[in-house]
């Protein structure tokens, strides 16, 4: 399963670190939007193998939180700092909620094979 909302979280944090070098000038917010863009790109791709890992995501995603709570304490201006946080948070819930057993069981626990078939006693004895 392609985890496309972690993929387009990415892009967005990407573009926005973008937009905010060519309307601020801001080289911190370029840096930082590439950077988280490309670590949560990494989560949404380890998000879609066949065992997923959750843990880049959920990690990178917790590190964005804590930045933009931050910029948001300093501020206290909604856009940006605020409308990442709130998308940040939203997609760490979804995270949790689609790869919540991964975090809970371990997801690269792979199970046994049993190949073969199983047999049944055909002479009327019953299992107790």
């Amino acid at each position: 399963m392609i985890d496309f909302v972690g993929i387009v979280f990415a892009l967005l944090v990407a573009i926005g670190g973008i937009v905010g070098y060519k309307r601020a000038g801001s080289t911190a917010s370029l840096y930082a939007g590439l950077v988280f863009g490309v670590a949560i790109g990494a989560g949404a791709w380890c998000n879609s193998l066949q065992q997923p890992f959750p843990y880049v995501q959920f990690v990178v995603l917790f590190l964005l939180i804590v930045v933009m709570m931050i910029r948001f304490y300093k501020t206290r201006a909604f856009m940006p700092p605020g409308l990442i946080l709130l998308l940040s948070l939203c997609v760490l819930v979804w995270t949790i909620f689609m790869y919540g057993d991964s975090f809970i069981s371990g997801s690269n626990e792979k199970p046994i094979p049993v190949n073969g078939t199983i047999s049944v006693a055909t002479d009327g004895r019953k299992l107790e």
